[in-house]
């Protein structure tokens, strides 16, 4: 009995020493040799060819035995120690050193991925190579999970951190776009405004983003509709700046700038949609039935709910973030309006003569022109259609109402200056038809104002009465009272505040009318 009580241990010594020995030697060559191209690949392979089949050895041997829940076998004892002491740092080690060599450059933003990939993933814009990197390492480390589920936690903890770093590093790298000397530019700062921001996404323009323009669903009166939509946009975008001029360190002059905030929106769009799905399957796979759960290689334990809300708030908070950079760009393009048109009013002369200064177009409307132009090259490349509609829908809208509220700060014009700002109108318009691919209507609206400059005050008054009140009390109370400003013969102070009173009385006598007309259509049907 002592003998073959001792043939037995010595048979369990040879048996644990050989499978640990066999087990180190295979796991040192399967990882050795794996191609480093795919950094977690050599990983996954172990844990799917090694520790897992090892399980299924170690509960062999652990029956042979006769061991059970209370003594674990050795090479149970040394496949624990290993894979917590050697195996998840050698993974954590080889995502740090793959993420880091793209996140750790000098602008982690610039560097995109190439057309291969790009085919591979079958994205239509380009994305930010780091952000492909960080993507697959979550997927490697979800696989990871599965083959060895006993460690889910610690695979999870892996990605939440990875995660988390990866939105610091953008957090960084897009304040550094966005900010100048603890300062955001105006459209980084409005953006982030809660009031603008929640005004802007409920506007129809932002929700017809999702889908392109051709496959909106039609509905009366759509194109009124969305233009009172871009009234809005606009009556709040000039309150909120007031008549304030904006210095250029105030607005994103650098177009690589904005292609990096594009590149940006694209990269973590898309990586919230990826993670987001990840982590839906991975809290269905939960909730399998026996059924389901048979077909599966392993079991999982379940996920806490603190881990899967953190994967959760994880995942929003990349597309919040991509669509505080969309914002950025919308706002960015219109805070450059401002930027060229405000002074324009404020400080051009445009009660000039006739010669050949009258003929040129305004060298502020000139430089926009070569703005709006340079920011759609850019956006065109790295945004999608339906995203670079957005940037640009709506843009005429507001250049028009900048312009016929500026028509308060002239100190006065003439008939050659009307011209100019009539032929400033103009090209700005055939510049934005071009990108729009729409007639940019609005700015007929803004030319037509300009156009009745050339009455004097008087005739302006009865030009309301015979076409009707097309523009605000406001505006044509700025309109009359520059060309009081402007042209001879207007009368004294009393004859002008008469000519003002006069208008206001001519205004509520249209409306009246249009109401009247209205209440009879609504009787007659």
């Amino acid at each position: 009995l002592t003998s073959e009580l001792t043939y037995h241990h010595e048979f369990q010594g040879i048996l644990h020493s050989l499978s640990v020995s066999l087990f180190s030697a295979f796991i040192y060559v399967l990882v050795k040799q794996q191609s480093p191209k795919f950094f977690l690949h050599k990983y996954q392979l172990c844990g799917r060819q090694c520790f897992h089949g090892q399980g299924l050895f170690i509960q062999e041997i652990e029956h042979a035995l006769g061991l059970g829940p209370a003594k674990q076998c050795p090479l149970r004892e040394f496949l624990t120690v290993y894979i917590k002491n050697i195996f998840l740092n050698q993974v954590l080690a080889e995502i740090n050193k793959e993420i880091e060599g793209v996140t750790k450059t000098s602008d982690p933003l610039k560097i995109l991925a190439n057309a291969d990939t790009m085919k591979v993933l079958g994205v239509q814009r380009p994305l930010l190579q780091s952000t492909i990197i960080v993507e697959k390492t979550v997927q490697d480390l979800l696989n990871l999970m599965h083959d060895l589920s006993a460690y889910s936690d610690q695979f999870l903890n892996m990605v939440c951190v990875k995660l988390q770093e990866y939105k610091d590093t953008c957090t960084a790298a897009y304040r550094g776009i966005v900010q100048s000397e603890e300062k955001l530019v105006i459209s980084a700062s409005w953006a982030k405004d809660d009031d603008i921001s929640r005004l802007l996404k409920s506007l129809p323009n932002w929700m017809n983003m999702a889908q392109p323009k051709q496959l909106r669903p039609k509905r009366e009166e759509e194109e009124d509709f969305i233009r009172a939509a871009f009234g809005k946009e606009s009556e709040v975008l000039i309150g909120n700046l007031g008549d304030k001029l904006i210095p250029p360190q105030d607005i994103l002059r650098d177009v690589s700038d904005l292609k990096a905030l594009a590149n940006m929106h694209e990269s973590l769009e898309w990586l919230a949609s990826r993670t987001k799905s990840a982590f839906s399957n991975l809290s269905t796979s939960q909730m399998l039935s026996p059924a389901q759960d048979s077909h599966m290689n392993t079991d999982l334990p379940p996920v806490s709910e603190q881990i899967m809300q953190t994967l959760s708030e994880l995942a929003k908070s990349f597309q919040d973030m991509a669509d505080r950079c969309l914002l950025v760009l919308h706002l960015e393009v219109r805070v450059h309006c401002f930027h060229y048109l405000i002074p324009l009013a404020k400080e051009g002369n445009y009660a000039i003569v006739a010669n050949v200064e009258s003929m040129d177009y305004d060298p502020l409307v000139v430089k926009l022109n070569k703005d709006i132009s340079a920011i759609e090259e850019a956006m065109s490349a790295s945004l999608q259609q339906h995203k670079f509609q957005y940037i640009f829908e709506g843009l005429g809208h507001l250049i028009s109402c900048i312009l016929i509220n500026g028509a308060q700060y002239f100190r006065r014009i003439s008939e050659s200056g009307i011209k100019k700002m009539c032929r400033n109108i103009f090209v700005l318009q055939q510049n934005l038809t071009n990108i729009t691919m729409s007639r940019e209507a609005d700015l007929d609206f803004a030319r037509q104002y300009y156009e009745m400059l050339y009455n004097t005050a008087d005739e302006l008054l009865n030009l309301v009465v015979d076409q009707g009140v097309k523009y605000t009390e406001l505006e044509y109370i700025h309109a009359l009272t520059l060309l009081h400003r402007s042209q001879t013969g207007v009368g004294e102070l009393t004859t002008q505040n008469m000519r003002l009173q006069r208008l206001k009385e001519i205004i509520c006598e249209q409306a009246a009318i249009k109401q009247a007309t209205k209440d009879k259509k609504i009787t007659t049907v």
